[in-house]
Order: C-alpha cells, then structure tokens, then sequence
C-alpha cells in the first residue's frame, strides 16, 4: 500500500506583509528550523532538503504500513495584530495524484518537535495543486493566536 504524507513540493513562509521570517533559503534550511520525521518511523529514506532555486523541498517517498511523515517547523515567532496571516507558496513538481498532502500546524508548545502539541490549521491536499511546478499561494489565519509564540 502507498502512503505519502508530504507532495514533492517548495515553500516559502510570510507573516502578512508586514512581517516575513528572517531566514533566507538561499543556500541551506536555517540552522534555526527544525526538521525530523514523524512518530511511526516510516519513510526515512527522504527528508527536507535545499534546492539550489532557494527554497526548501521534499521528494515523495513509497511507504507500507501507514503515512510518511516529514516535518519542518519554523523557529517561534510572535503573532501579533500587525503580523498575524501566514502565506505559504507551495507547488508539486510532478503531475498526478500520489495520494500525497500537507498539513499546516501550529504549536504553542515551549517545544519545536513536540509532536502532540500541534493543532492542524489547513491541509492541502495534492489535487489542491491545480498545475504542477507553478506556485500558489495558501493563507492561514493565525489572529486566534494573537500576543503568543508560536511554532508553524
């Protein structure tokens, strides 16, 4: 049975146009992001990565027994009323449906890989892709979570 957590897929982080996160990828994942697998151990072959473009990536991998999960948590930051919408860009690199999403999570947490901390905000689904290795833009509303700290 195929199971993919995760679309072959860029992204890039904004806090409303007010404020963006201080990282670049220009040549790397920041040291301050945190990136590790899932709980159930599958799919350890394919983790986040850095493409030469300047954005972070992750190849689909063919799992049995459950969902590959691949997480890449942001440092804290502060949601306030100037800085509370987040924009993320994603894009799938093939065409097709693997069965693959991405789920947008918060955590208000003092840890960034605290898995059971985290509350789903949005999960896009690969159809949600509408044409492969062309970017869209997907918002979360993150003003519920206005004067806190929080790991996206």
């Amino acid at each position: 049975m195929k199971k993919i957590t995760l679309f072959i897929l860029s992204i890039c982080f904004s806090l409303s146009s007010y404020g963006q996160l201080p990282e670049t990828f220009d040549t790397e994942i920041p040291a301050t992001w945190a990136v590790f697998p899932g709980t159930n151990g599958l799919g350890p072959n394919q983790t986040w990565g850095w493409n030469s473009n300047g954005f972070p990536l992750i190849i689909w991998e063919d799992v049995v027994g459950g969902l590959a999960e691949d997480w890449l948590v942001t440092p804290q930051l502060s949601v306030t009323s100037m800085a509370n919408l987040l924009t993320v860009d994603i894009t799938d690199l093939n065409a097709g449906d693997f069965a693959s999403n991405i789920t947008i999570r918060v955590s208000t947490g003092a840890s960034q890989t605290n898995i059971p901390d985290f509350t789903t905000l949005l999960t896009i689904n690969e159809a949600d892709i509408t044409t492969p290795q062309v970017f869209q833009t997907f918002s979360v509303d993150l003003s519920a979570y206005e004067g806190s700290s929080v790991y996206v």
